[in-house]
């Protein structure tokens, strides 16, 4: 039985925004969550803010468990006056929070996040923007 996108998802969101240092950094305060979102950010949201996407998912049977594997891109923005530096340190701060890191998921064991391949920063349009990929791995309960 393969467990829910949106269960990961989810979960994710949940981790990521409990961590007010995290939250702070993208623009939120203390505990509120700051700017982060699934799929598309609005293009007049106030810089900075993080969008993540799911890339791709991988199921196996391994040790007689269902185990899974979710590629999630996460791209951080914020605005030239800030420079690359803000988008680099935006990556900082997620990588900190979520690289190697475990988190629960409905419906699975604790998941852990591994990041892969960061790019950039890029300017597009007078917009910072950095990139990095995680795997986001567990086993189905």
């Amino acid at each position: 039985m393969a467990v829910a996108q949106a269960n990961v998802l989810d979960g994710l969101y949940s981790y990521l925004t409990a961590d007010s240092t995290f939250n702070t950094a993208i623009g939120g305060s203390g505990s509120a969550a700051g700017r982060i979102s699934f799929g598309v950010a609005d293009f007049e949201e106030t810089l900075p803010y993080v969008v993540f996407n799911m890339v791709s998912a991988t199921f196996a049977d391994t040790m007689d468990k269902g185990g899974y594997e979710y590629r999630v891109q996460f791209t951080a923005y914020d605005d030239t006056e800030a420079g690359p530096r803000a988008v680099a340190d935006l990556m900082d701060k997620l990588r900190t929070r979520l690289h190697r890191q475990q988190f629960s998921v409905t419906g699975h064991s604790n998941m852990t996040a591994v990041e892969d391949a960061p790019r950039g920063p890029f300017k597009e349009d007078d917009i910072w923007r950095m990139d990095a990929d995680y795997f986001i791995r567990g086993f189905e309960t």
